[in-house]
């Protein structure tokens, strides 16, 4: 399996049907992510997961495609203080 040299940006805080199809079909690198696309951590883990299902095959074959944050001011300013605190047990 060949993956296309290529990073791509998706459009919201959720894969659109369009999206999973395009990253299935194209197979590209990587997948980054902006502030538009992180609403909070449990949102976050959502979408990387479902980037992960889509690039398994990738992983199987020892080429595993990469998640990518731009590391913006907005986007450091996405990642909310209280989604991160450490709970105490």
């Amino acid at each position: 399996m060949n993956r296309k040299a290529i990073i791509v940006g998706i459009r919201k805080e959720k894969l659109t049907l369009e999206e999973k199809s395009f990253l299935t079909r194209e197979k590209p690198w990587g997948v980054i992510l902006f502030s538009r696309n992180i609403k909070d951590l449990n949102q976050l883990k959502s979408l990387v997961g479902s980037i992960k299902d889509i690039f398994k095959d990738a992983l199987k074959c020892n080429k595993p495609a990469v998640v990518n944050v731009d590391i913006d001011p907005k986007a450091l300013y996405s990642f909310r203080r209280d989604s991160f605190k450490h709970k105490e047990k």
